[in-house]
């Protein structure tokens, strides 16, 4: 999938928040495609007000990383082009393990066949105090991944695992057959089509909207539920790393479910 130029916003954001975080070691997952310019990225920086260790004169993912601070920069994918080259559904190479203050996963998980222990090996690589950014399928995407992730995954799997939810976002591309069908759209909705909901709140897991290229979440069960959500959809889930635990897998007990849904 790579890393759009959305997702560089709530990138830039999450980093400029979270000042503390060390910029020893980052880890992208995948190809990592940069599908923005330079002068996007520079832009997009002082917008921020991130200050950028320098200015890059072309993106990959390692000038990416210097400009950003980290003192180096790898890529991890089960293929030969990334510069770690490793299966995240086998065991970790101890070397590796907490070795990364940032890991950025860049549409990998969606493409493993045993998410739930692709999920425990990037726990496993990042340090304690380290963040770790998804950037998913939500929906959508057919024929472009095995799977699309629930937010609710993300936060039972962290929060398990003493881990702080930071923020997440969710974006979707609308499709319009015709002209009028898009000028509808347009005058049906406040926010424009295709725009980008945030969510600070973890337990904002329950579909608020999701219709003709705009998507929200909430944190309670709507009656009756909002539409489809539209194909195409990417979230981006920031987590922050808080003890070394070894991960554990969440089980959603019954009673949980009905807590969530107001039933109890």
């Amino acid at each position: 999938m790579g890393i759009e130029y959305a997702d560089m916003k709530l990138i830039l954001a999450t980093l400029k928040q979270e000042e503390s975080v060390r910029r020893g070691r980052l880890l992208i997952l995948g190809d990592a495609v940069i599908h923005f310019s330079v002068d996007q990225y520079i832009a997009l920086a002082k917008e921020f007000e991130y200050p950028l260790k320098v200015n890059p004169l072309t993106l990959t993912p390692f000038t990416l990383g210097e400009s950003l601070g980290f003192a180096t920069t790898e890529t991890l994918d089960i293929s030969g082009k990334a510069s770690l080259t490793l299966n995240l559904q086998q065991d970790i190479p101890e070397d590796l393990l907490g070795q990364f203050d940032c890991l950025i996963d860049a549409g990998v998980l969606f493409w493993c066949f045993e998410p739930g222990l692709v999920l425990k090996n990037i726990y496993r690589l990042v340090k304690q105090g380290g963040l770790i950014i998804h950037i998913t399928a939500v929906a959508g995407f057919f024929g472009r991944g095995y799977y699309n992730i629930q937010p609710l995954l993300f936060v039972d799997f962290y929060q398990t695992n003493q881990c702080q939810y930071i923020c997440a976002s969710y974006r979707a591309t609308p499709r319009y057959r015709t002209l009028m069908m898009r000028v509808k759209s347009l005058l049906r909705f406040k926010k424009q089509a295709g725009s980008v909901s945030h969510s600070i709140s973890s337990e904002d897991v329950f579909l608020n909207e999701g219709m003709d290229g705009i998507i929200s979440f909430t944190n309670k069960i709507k009656s009756p539920e909002s539409g489809v959500i539209p194909n195409n959809t990417v979230g981006i889930f920031v987590f922050k790393k808080k003890s070394n635990i070894e991960p554990q897998e969440p089980v959603l007990t019954e009673f949980r479910v009905r807590e969530r849904q107001g039933l109890c």
